[in-house]
Parts: C-alpha cells; structure tokens; sequence
C-alpha cells in the first residue's frame, strides 16, 4: 500500500512539473507574437509622421516666411544698436558739453533742431547710433560737430517703375509699368540698412513683377490686373518688410501690347472690315 501511494504521488506531481515547465514556454511563445504587432503599430505611425510631413499648407508656410523675415529684420535691428563708447570718445563729448556750455548764449542755435510732425530723426554719435525710438516730432537737441542728424519721411510714398518688357506664360512680350505704394516703419533700420531707397525697391518691383507675370498668360493679365497687382505686392513685401518698410498698394499703371500681337490684331480687323463690306455689296444686289 506505501509503494502505490508512493507511485501516485509521484504521477500527481509530474504534470504539476511539466505545467510549471511549459508555463514559461508558453510565454516565450508569446512574445515573438507580440513583437510583430508591436513593430506593426511603429510602421503605422512612421506612415502617418510621413504622409502628415508631405502635407504642406501655403498658408501657413507664408505666415512662417513672414514671421522669419519680421525675426531676421528684429535682429538685424539688435545688431544696429550702438556699442560701448571708447575713452577717446567719452573725452570728446566732454570737450563737445565744455564748449556748449562756455558758449552758451551762441551756440544754442547750432544744438537745436525741429523735427516736424510727419518726420523722424535720427542720430549717429561717432559714427555709433543713438539707443532708444528715432527722434521727433519737436525740437531735438544734439551735439555739434559730433552728431549726425539724419531726418526721414514717414508719410506714404509713391514709387513708378519705367516701362520694362516682360515675358508672360504664353511667350508674349509686352512692355508695362508699375506704381507701388509704401510707408517707412521702422526709421533706424531704414536709415541703417539702404543707401538708396527708390534704386533698391525699383529692382525689387522689377524682379517681383517677373516672376508673377511668367506664371499667368497675357488675356489672364488682361482680365484679372487687380489680382496680379496683389501678387505683386505680397512679392515685394515679403522683402522689403526686413529692411522696415511696408507695402501698401501696387498697380499695373500702363501695359502695351506686344508688336506681333499688334499685327495678328490688325490683320483680324481688316479681314472683318472686309467681309462685312462683301456682306453688304451682296444685299445691295439682291
């Protein structure tokens, strides 16, 4: 009777064993299973990432290209601003201030300025400029011989480019001219940045109102001038806004047809002319 149950007890506890045993198999078995839905769900989403990354809005891309620009334009302005003065220059603006004060009643005159309402000012101290908003409007005091007062015009102002020949979609030639508006916002990087104002925003209208003409044809341009006149505007503003300066408004002012299109017209005129002078002999005899 010991021995049976001996041989018993040890059957019982064997399946026991082997359950224990392939238990951790079991689990082996199921982690290569879950492996591939896991590297499944990582591939999805890599999928996703790119096609969302392919996705590009226009618009949103504009924004950022403007707030680049308004960026750029910000720390070219931080760059700008005026260093530390030397200790030769600290002696000078001392003799500058002696030489005021001892002459007072005399030179007051050489120290003052206006500056009126519809203009800003601003001064470059050896070279350096001045910290803070452009001056004015009002009387504004600087020292002789030492500053350079430079005044600029904040009122709106008209820029016409001469006729120049373009080439539009279709591989027509036609010659136009186009008058831009624009207001000066930020004086110091304007006075800083251009030399000459009207010759750097010529060229710029010139190469914008290239490149937005050669994307429509000419009856497009003809019809929907308004349109291109904004196209060109956004073009122009998207650069001129780094250096201070908004556009307010471009038009197409004058626009000459191209001479071959000239004579195709012609030619169609005269062909008219003479059919409906043919029509008309024709009901004269009946």
């Amino acid at each position: 009777m010991p021995r049976k149950e001996r041989e018993r007890g040890a059957h019982q506890r064997e399946p026991k064993g082997r359950k224990q045993r392939k238990a951790p198999s079991e689990g082996k078995e199921r982690l290569p299973e879950d492996k591939p839905e896991a590297n499944q769900l990582k591939t999805e989403q890599e999928k996703e990432v790119k096609l969302k990354s392919t996705v590009v809005d226009i618009d949103s891309v504009r924004e950022k290209e403007e707030s680049l620009a308004l960026l750029e334009a910000a720390e070219q302005e931080d760059g700008l601003k005026n260093k530390n003065l030397g200790v030769f220059e600290w002696l000078l603006m001392v003799f500058a201030l002696a030489l005021v004060l001892l002459f007072f009643p005399f030179s007051i005159w050489f120290c003052v300025k206006v500056v009126r309402e519809h203009e800003r000012a601003v001064i470059f101290r050896l070279g350096h400029r001045l910290q803070g908003k452009p001056k004015g409007p009002g009387l504004l005091f600087y020292l002789p011989f030492l500053d350079v007062c430079h005044k600029v015009d904040i009122r709106l102002r008209m820029l016409k480019v001469p006729l120049h020949t373009v080439v539009t979609k279709d591989l027509a030639r036609p010659e136009l001219s186009v008058v831009c508006y624009y207001q000066i916002e930020n004086v110091a990087l304007c006075s800083a940045a251009l030399s000459s104002l009207t010759s750097v925003l010529q060229s710029v209208v010139q190469a914008a109102v290239r490149d937005v003409l050669a994307q429509h044809s000419f009856s497009h341009i003809l019809l929907h001038r308004r349109r291109i006149g904004e196209k060109i505007k956004a073009g122009v503003d998207s650069v001129a806004c780094r250096w201070g300066i908004r556009m307010e408004r471009a038009d197409i002012d004058e626009l000459f047809l191209p001479v071959e299109l000239q004579q195709t017209l012609a030619t169609e005129a005269e062909a008219k002319r003479q059919q409906q002078i043919r029509v008309s002999s024709c009901n004269g005899f009946q």
